[in-house]
């Protein structure tokens, strides 16, 4: 379309950054970037969310948050692209979002129910009470609660807070409250908390059973493998991954994380080392920090002080 002399317009450049951002093509996403900045449409209010957007996709969220910055306009979208798709609950800049909701209330912006659910995501890993009460007060008055996603964020933020103040009665209470409900049956998210819950409460043999009862599951239901690890089970976490692998369920970082953390804790060298290079070879995960940081642990644990130390070096 440029080699034939067409001009993209404020419409064109929309798509296009749509088409980079899920195609995660960094390069010809910076050209066209250059592209907009050379143009007259650098101010555009719609190209610059999908700016935000594509940025946050890439993971490259400070040229997210000074494009953010930068905006003469935001409408409603801007502020929701920027606290979801911008990247900050992916990337754990909890306090971020929540910062980003309390501007958007301050500019008497509407808190739609992405929003909503948004904050009430952050809030769970927060863990600050006034905070959650307060996005759930604006979820009731703006009527999103009758909103089934609503509804199941709320108990969902509610069941990781229990385990975090060692609440377990509370959680038991959810747990029923969740159990008597058929709408409930389905819904992997909320099976998946109460796992978690139980599990961060020390009572894996609880979250076992839950997740015994679980017609479905995902790689989140596994990271109970976790908890396996840090209870010295290292033989049961390694079958229960090995189970997750038989159910042709991909394993993520996260899971990763949680299968090297276990064979750490439980002196498993030869079967972290196993996984390590089977992450990268087959599963095509690059490893990051954390995930180094556990073979450390794993040959310093087994006295591979050498092969700790080459670990590091590489």
């Amino acid at each position: 379309m440029v080699n034939k002399g067409i001009r993209p317009d404020n419409f064109t450049y929309p798509s296009v950054l749509r088409a980079c951002g899920e195609k995660l093509d960094v390069d010809f996403g910076r050209k066209v970037h250059n592209s907009i900045s050379c143009s007259c449409h650098d101010q555009n209010l719609y190209v610059h969310n999908a700016l935000i957007s594509m940025y946050g996709k890439f993971g490259k969220i400070y040229i997210a948050c000074d494009l953010f910055n930068k905006m003469l306009d935001r409408d409603d979208l801007s502020w929701n692209i920027m606290i979801r798709s911008g990247g900050l609950l992916r990337t754990g800049y909890f306090k971020g979002s929540l910062e980003l909701l309390s501007q958007m209330r301050s500019s008497g912006i509407h808190l739609d129910p992405v929003a909503i659910i948004i904050g009430l995501g952050a809030y769970s890993h927060v863990g600050t009470l006034k905070l959650g009460k307060e996005i759930h007060g604006s979820a009731i008055r703006s009527c999103s609660y009758v909103f089934e996603n609503v509804r199941n964020a709320m108990i969902t933020i509610i069941q990781p807070l229990c385990a975090r103040v060692a609440n377990l009665q509370h959680g038991k209470e959810f747990h029923c409250y969740i159990t008597r409900r058929k709408v409930f049956e389905d819904r992997l998210l909320l099976w998946n908390a109460l796992v978690d819950m139980y599990a961060r409460s020390g009572s894996v043999l609880a979250a076992k059973r839950v997740f015994d009862l679980m017609r479905k599951r995902d790689e989140v239901t596994y990271t109970l493998i976790t908890e396996y690890g840090m209870q010295g089970e290292g033989q049961a976490a390694i079958k229960l991954f090995e189970e997750m692998i038989n159910f042709q369920i991909k394993p993520d970082h996260v899971t990763m994380v949680a299968v090297l953390s276990a064979c750490s804790h439980c002196g498993l060298v030869i079967e972290g080392q196993v996984w390590f290079e089977k992450m990268q070879s087959f599963y095509h995960i690059i490893p990051c920090l954390v995930h180094f940081s556990c073979m450390v642990d794993l040959y310093g644990h087994a006295g591979f002080f050498n092969k700790a130390k080459e670990t590091i070096t590489n």
